[in-house]
């Protein structure tokens, strides 16, 4: 199917998708702030707790790609449908790249789907990022713990 990379109506979707706002929302959600931050008081605590956040960060991660694969796939399910009927039932006799340049890409259930992939895709970027940031966390922390016995 189509890329819709140099589609203008794409690039106003993604306009229209305030990635801030949804990244905000998320952190207030999981309050990733006061899990994220550690000192030498509560080290050994944060230490004994990333591996669990660690590891319901990779899982949120792995049921956000999911629904981004089933997204992904009933719209490529649509689109395909969509060009169907434009190339063998339109009486206009349309072109494949007509059908995938103009007529696909304005299709407003198209664009719905395109929205939701969009947004979907700032969950799995999130929670992505989270669960490596745990993953280096927990290193970063034995390091810590390691220049605080030697008195640093």
């Amino acid at each position: 199917m189509t890329n819709y990379k140099d589609n203008k109506l794409l690039e106003k979707i993604k306009s229209e998708i305030n990635e801030n706002k949804i990244l905000e929302e998320l952190t207030k959600e999981y309050d990733i702030t006061d899990m994220l931050n550690y000192n030498e008081f509560n080290v050994n605590e944060k230490l004994q707790t990333n591996s669990y956040y660690q590891e319901q960060f990779r899982l949120l991660y792995i049921a956000e790609k999911q629904k981004l694969q089933r997204l992904e796939n009933k719209f490529n399910e649509l689109a395909g449908k969509k060009f169907d009927y434009y190339k063998y039932k339109d009486a206009r006799d349309l072109t494949k790249t007509e059908i995938e340049k103009y007529y696909l890409p304005a299709d407003k259930e198209l664009i719905k789907y395109k929205k939701l992939i969009e947004l979907q895709n700032t969950k799995v970027e999130f929670f992505s990022a989270l669960s490596e940031a745990f993953k280096s966390q927990g290193f970063n922390m034995k390091s810590f713990i390691e220049v605080l016995k030697i008195g640093g």
